[in-house]
């Protein structure tokens, strides 16, 4: 138990340095949890790649916020692994500017995920946001798998990149949040001049988002093959439940299907390039959903890739 908040962020011009996991697991934080403007690098292999956690801190309950930001002018940089598995945050957890990289390979490649909340409960607000002139940016998975937020999840104007092969293709999912329960909306458009980009599948299968479900402007890219040929879905939201609006309109981009199958959603707006894959020939599945309004305002499907006809099917 400490009381009164942990703080390692920046001191007469010094910013708070790691080399090494840090351990927290089962810790309880009665304060704050403060790693603004601080460089954490996890254990190191005979090769100098980071192939271990960066900090560790399973089943950590924290009464105040976890801020990782800026600081004094430094953005919160980790190289390996955040693990937050079953965390309880009961304020906001807040990483505006942040860099991510999961661990790599012997050859320096990143392989693992960069961030891991599944089953993880906070009570605020998360925040991938842009802060000055730093928009987050992670490589490596970032995970909230059966997560629970009491409100809104905030990605605009991040770039996420999922884990890589043998020859730097991405091959990895970018963000899941399969099962996860957003009392609030997910917004992943646009903020201070950049789109959400992401390089890997999104995944929201079986989510249950109590406001907007916003892609506007965005850029997606399902996992490539060695070839650099698109092969996984750019959207994944199969059965997703959400109360408010669906955007995935502002000129989106998706290389790969967008599917909303079996999906409830009070108003679907979609206006963009919508790209499919030939050996799947879907571009947009709304198969077996419960849509109460759709617009397609300007949407342009089509397949990609060797023996597309250039009709998206819907």
């Amino acid at each position: 138990t400490i009381k009164g908040g942990v703080f390692c962020t920046p001191a007469n011009g010094h910013r708070f340095k790691a080399e090494g996991m840090i351990r927290l697991p089962g810790a309880f934080i009665d304060g704050q949890l403060n790693l603004s403007g601080a460089l954490l690098r996890g254990a190191v292999d005979a090769h100098g790649s980071v192939t271990g956690y960066a900090l560790l801190a399973e089943g950590t309950v924290v009464t105040n916020d976890i801020l990782c930001g800026l600081a004094s002018g430094d953005r919160f940089e980790v190289e390996g692994m955040i693990r937050l598995l079953g965390a309880e945050i009961r304020g906001q957890l807040s990483m505006n500017g942040a860099r991510l990289k999961g661990a790599a390979d012997t050859e320096g490649r990143i392989v693992g995920d960069a961030l891991s909340l599944d089953g993880a409960i906070i009570r605020g607000g998360v925040f991938f946001t842009s802060a000055s002139d730093y928009r987050f940016e992670a490589d490596g998975e970032i995970r909230l798998l059966a997560a629970e937020i009491g409100k809104q999840l905030n990605l605009c104007g991040a770039r996420l990149r999922g884990s890589v092969g043998v020859n730097g293709e991405v091959t990895g999912d970018a963000l899941s949040g399969d099962r996860a329960v957003i009392r609030g909306g997910v917004f992943c458009s646009s903020e201070n001049g950049h789109g959400f980009e992401a390089e890997g599948m999104v995944r929201f299968p079986g989510s249950d988002i109590g406001g907007q479900f916003n892609f506007g402007g965005a850029s997606l890219k399902g996992a490539v093959d060695g070839d650099g040929r698109v092969i996984g879905e750019a959207l994944m939201a199969a059965r997703i439940k959400v109360a408010g609006e669906t955007f995935l309109h502002d000129e989106i981009t998706a290389f790969g299907a967008v599917v909303f199958r079996g999906a409830v959603i009070s108003h679907l707006q979609l206006q963009g390039n919508f790209h499919g894959i030939a050996a799947e020939e879907i571009a947009l599945d709304l198969r077996d959903s419960e849509i109460r309004r759709l617009t397609l305002q300007g949407a342009r499907l089509r397949q990609i890739g060797q023996g597309a006809r250039g009709t998206g099917v819907v």
